[in-house]
């Protein structure tokens, strides 16, 4: 067994992926609960260049953004492609009740992350 902490397998974790994936850029939009009205940081990456078609890409329930890591670094030459962490996932906020984690609410966090792209663009 070999013995390693945390902090050198994260820098041996981050030598492998600079050298294998793209460094996105890393994003942050404030999504808000439209029953509730709570704001909470969502998390997204993007890869290539803003002016080609952009390509969204959205994990399970169990992934985060950067599950797409090697898929955007074969896009990125073509499209722009962003990956984003759903609230409670990755980088991102949690929102405030288990309760608040619906299918309605998910389709919120992609519209808004839709709507934000528009403005920044």
């Amino acid at each position: 067994m070999i013995d390693m902490h945390w902090e050198k397998l994260e820098l041996a974790v981050a030598r492998v992926n600079k050298k294998l994936a793209p460094t996105p850029i890393k994003r942050l939009f404030t999504y808000t609960d439209s029953i509730k009205k709570k704001s909470t940081p969502i998390n997204y990456f993007e890869w290539g260049n803003s002016k080609n078609e952009t390509i969204i890409c959205m994990g399970g329930v169990a992934n985060s953004a950067m599950r797409f890591a090697f898929l955007a670094q074969e896009l990125q030459q073509n499209y722009h492609v962003i990956a984003m962490d759903w609230a409670g996932r990755g980088d991102s906020g949690w929102l405030e009740e288990l309760e608040d984690y619906t299918p309605d609410q998910a389709i919120s966090q992609l519209s808004q992350l839709m709507k934000h792209l528009n403005k920044k663009s």
